[in-house]
């Protein structure tokens, strides 16, 4: 039976069928994994075009683009009653708000309605890749299922009126949500009368992906007949984990029902800031207390008839937090500007309110001594003198290629709060392509390459938060950018060397500088606006040092020029010596050294998610007719040595979800004296060295990592899993193997690649499957073994004569190296075993 067919049984009207069916799905997607797909673009304007878009993610990473209107989504892919959810490994965006033809586009959710003419009635988003829903309103369903293997993100959404039916009990939730890694960005949730909670992240630890992580930012939870937003475990049975965070910004959750506007259970890592509500039940209690939080009516501009829009009178109005995870939307939940007086308006929507000081850059002169006003040295001179937050406009009178300031010295430090808005200028545009960037900042800041050290620098022990957009920087010998004190600085959509028009900017020592005590910077941001071009750096495209934590390096271009296929290299793409960072979603290609490097004992509790290595940001000039067929590697931009390095002791980083190839050296190397570099679901391929290599370079032998000498090897020194032969059909086998090592518990991930790499080990570019096992036999001294068997699925590929690795990961996140490579038999002798239709069956031999 496929997986399809599992769903069937079960009548999602009732909870514990649903409950079963989560479980089930989540148990496939184990088997599964991500792949480096091409990605399909689909403008669909009826819902018929939605389900064939939404169908074909089992083959291709897909964008679905909804012309504004009214989907119906009773008996399509997306109705839970028809049993379909795709089973390929693939990214699934569905954005809503497009006009005929996609030719333009709002981001405003009301305009593309999706609901279900059945009750009751059900509907899933899912996928076993990462999920993003973008301006979409889902309404007057029962409930909305949510699921990723990876990421899911939802931005600009409306759930509105989803109940409960009378044949639904057990308290079903409006929207439920499963995922490890999930974001709400400016979404309402509102008038749903489900009695359980408008939305639910699912934190049980009995579900694989439950939760890790989440971020809720600038959303509103109104008028819901249960609890507004809850993080726990769904149903009674399971295991409540401990193990999840929750980041929650410049929110407004007012008037729910059941026991609160805010419900969690299980953990205590839990960050408030900057929020709006009234009653909460949280257990345990966060760790630190709520910041900045507000218990008082929001003020809504008419809440009866769902206008939760908030009155200019409202406590929310420029209120809200100076930093939040992700960085702040450009544009807020109807399309108007996000940020227009001194600091956002918590909730989804941004009133005119406006309490800001503006100055205004005038001239691009730049001299040192009495500058006159219209300069911009003057315009930050004036802000620090006034004090209070000031914003900098530009009305430039020349092109855009004509724009250059040349600085004479450094500008002066920045002491109070700034926004420098480069977006200002006439002609000037951020980026709006999801492939390339297309960005024309009109506005540059030039030194000359020899006695100016930086551009803009916030001093350290200083308090300032600095948000710096649209600006081309080149020419600085310590960094363009250096942030040394202060927190919650926004840097996004920038162009750091390179040229403007004519003007080569020259470039810097480093782009963009972290370090002394500034902390919770946002580094480019989750929207394509956002993107930052981090190229040309001779030392760090981006360099996080010193005491600076605790900062986010989001959805950059860092090495690769802004087509999304030359190389515009840096030194080193990301150099990361503190602790808890978050590096995502990223493109990080055609550096010289290192991709990203992670070194010295401060370098702990760092994430890599979701980033791109060595390979190409935008669609390959290949492969579609009239375009010349693709050649080997034609994907890739390779950056010079290793494609992740983390060493000189540094520990504890989490990868996951990342895709790094074509590195000159190993894919990932962490040399001796680094531990717990955690590698999960992660795509490794095509790297001239090793796939994963500790210690020593070259492949490690199996030895005795019970011994002393271990502890200080690379990830103590993990030895490699043997493999066995796997088998099985054309889209689900086996595969077994033994593992010798230390007493402890262990996952072990398998992995598909086209061919062996010529070493024989590694490398794994498609994730296919994983399996526990836990090693009790220790000897004295020595090592224990156990053997164990992988399950392997990969419904959107092909397993037969693939090259199959393992590797290994212990409990604390300590990661081997590659296995031997073992090629996939298809066997039409025990096909049947495995696979369930003559379509699956092996091919004959």
């Amino acid at each position: 039976m496929n997986r399809s067919s599992i769903v069937q049984l079960f009548d999602f009207a009732d909870c514990a069928a649903l409950h079963l069916a989560i479980v089930l799905l989540a148990a496939c997607a184990l088997l599964s994994g991500r792949t480096a797909h091409a990605l399909e673009t689909y403008c669909v304007a009826s819902t018929d075009e939605l389900d064939y878009a939404y169908r074909r993610s089992a083959y291709d990473d897909v964008e679905i683009h909804l012309v504004q209107g009214y989907y119906n989504l009773k008996d399509s892919a997306l109705d839970v009653a028809t049993g379909y959810y795709p089973n390929g490994q693939s990214r699934m965006t569905l954005r809503g708000g497009y006009t005929p033809g996609c030719a333009g586009r709002t981001a405003k959710p009301d305009v593309t309605r999706l609901s279900i003419e059945r009750t009751p009635g059900f509907v899933r988003f899912g996928s076993f890749g990462d999920l993003l829903l973008e301006s979409l309103k889902i309404y007057l369903t029962d409930s909305v299922i949510l699921w990723s293997t990876h990421s899911l993100t939802l931005r600009n959404d409306r759930f509105e009126g989803n109940r409960a039916s009378a044949t639904a009990t057990n308290g079903l939730e409006a929207v439920y949500a499963l995922g490890p890694y999930v974001r709400v960005e400016q979404s309402l949730f509102d008038k749903n009368s489900a009695p359980g909670c408008a939305l639910l992240l699912d934190t049980d630890s009995t579900l694989p992906y439950s939760l890790v992580s989440a971020e809720v930012v600038n959303s509103v939870f109104a008028d819901n007949t249960g609890p507004g937003l809850c993080v726990r475990k769904e149903f009674s049975g399971g295991s409540e984990s401990a193990n999840w965070s929750l980041s929650a910004f410049n929110n407004i959750l007012w008037n729910n029902g059941g026991i609160g506007d805010l419900v969690t259970r299980g953990s205590n890592s839990i960050s408030l800031f900057n929020n709006i509500y009234h009653t909460t039940s949280m257990q345990p209690s966060p760790a630190a207390a709520a910041t900045a939080s507000i218990d008082a009516d929001p003020q809504f501009a008419d809440p009866v008839n769902a206008n939760y829009f908030i009155k200019t009178t409202s406590p929310a109005v420029n209120s809200g937090s100076v930093v939040q995870p992700g960085g702040f939307p450009a544009t807020d939940l109807i399309d108007d500007p996000r940020i227009v007086g001194s600091r956002i308006d918590r909730g989804a929507y941004e009133t005119i309110v406006d309490d800001g000081l503006y100055l205004t850059v005038t001239s691009t002169l730049d001299p040192p001594l009495n500058p006159p006003t219209g300069t911009l040295r003057r315009a930050i001179a004036d802000a620090n003198a006034a004090g209070g937050f000031h914003a900098i406009r530009f009305n430039l009178p020349g092109p855009c290629s004509a724009n250059v300031i040349h600085l004479a010295l450094p500008l002066p430090d920045i002491t109070q709060n700034l926004r420098i808005d480069g977006y200002s200028q006439a002609g000037s545009s951020p980026n709006s392509s999801p492939f390339g960037n297309n960005a024309v900042p009109c506005v540059g800041i030039v030194g000359d390459g020899s006695n100016q050290t930086h551009a803009l620098r916030v001093p350290s022990g200083g308090t300032a938060t600095l948000e710096v957009n649209g600006i081309a920087f080149g020419g600085f010998t310590t960094a363009a950018l250096r942030l040394s004190g202060g927190s919650g600085h926004n840097v996004w959509g920038n162009q750091f060397g390179g040229s403007l028009g004519a003007t080569a900017l020259g470039n810097n020592a480093v782009n963009v500088l972290l370090d002394g005590s500034s902390s919770g910077s946002v580094i480019g941001g989750s929207a394509n606006q956002q993107q930052n071009l981090l190229n040309g750096a001779y030392q760090y495209g981006v360099q996080i040092a010193g005491g600076s934590g605790g900062n986010q390096i989001q959805g950059n271009y860092v090495g690769m020029a802004a087509n999304g296929r030359s190389f515009a290299s840096n030194g080193t793409g990301i150099f990361i010596a503190t602790d808890h960072n978050v590096i995502t979603g990223n493109f990080v290609s055609g550096n010289n050294y290192d991709g990203i490097e992670i070194a010295y004992a401060t370098a702990t509790d760092n994430v890599l998610l979701n980033n791109r290595v060595g390979v190409i940001g935008s669609i390959p000039l290949c492969g579609i007719p009239p375009l010349p067929a693709c050649t080997p590697g034609y994907n890739l931009l390779p950056n010079g040595r290793f494609g992740v390095l983390a060493h000189l002791g540094a520990n504890h980083a989490v990868m996951y979800g990342n895709e790094i190839a074509g590195s000159g050296d190993a894919g990932v190397y962490v040399a001796n004296g680094s531990a717990r570099i955690d590698l999960l679901v992660n795509s490794i391929h095509d790297n001239t060295g090793l796939g994963i290599d500790l210690g020593v370079a070259g492949v490690d032998p199996v030895d005795n990592d019970g011994a002393a000498a271990a502890a200080a090897y690379a990830n103590r020194g993990l030895n490699r899993p043997y493999i066995g032969i796997p088998r099985g059909g054309q889209h689900r086998g086996t595969v077994t193997g033994a593992l010798a090592s230390i007493n402890g518990d262990y996952l072990i991930q398998a992995f598909a690649s086209n061919a062996c790499a010529a070493s024989g080990y590694g490398e794994g570019q498609w994730y296919v499957g994983s399996a526990s096992a836990s090693i009790g036999n220790q000897s004295v001294g020595g090592n224990g073994s156990v053997v164990f068997s992988v399950p392997l699925s990969w419904s959107s590929g092909n397993l037969a004569d693939k090259a199959i690795t393992l590797i290994a990961r212990d409990a604390l996140g300590n990661t081997s190296e590659f296995s031997q490579c073992s090629v996939y038999q298809c066997d039409t002798i025990f096909a049947n075993g495995f696979d369930d239709a003559i379509a699956q069956t092996c091919p004959a031999h």
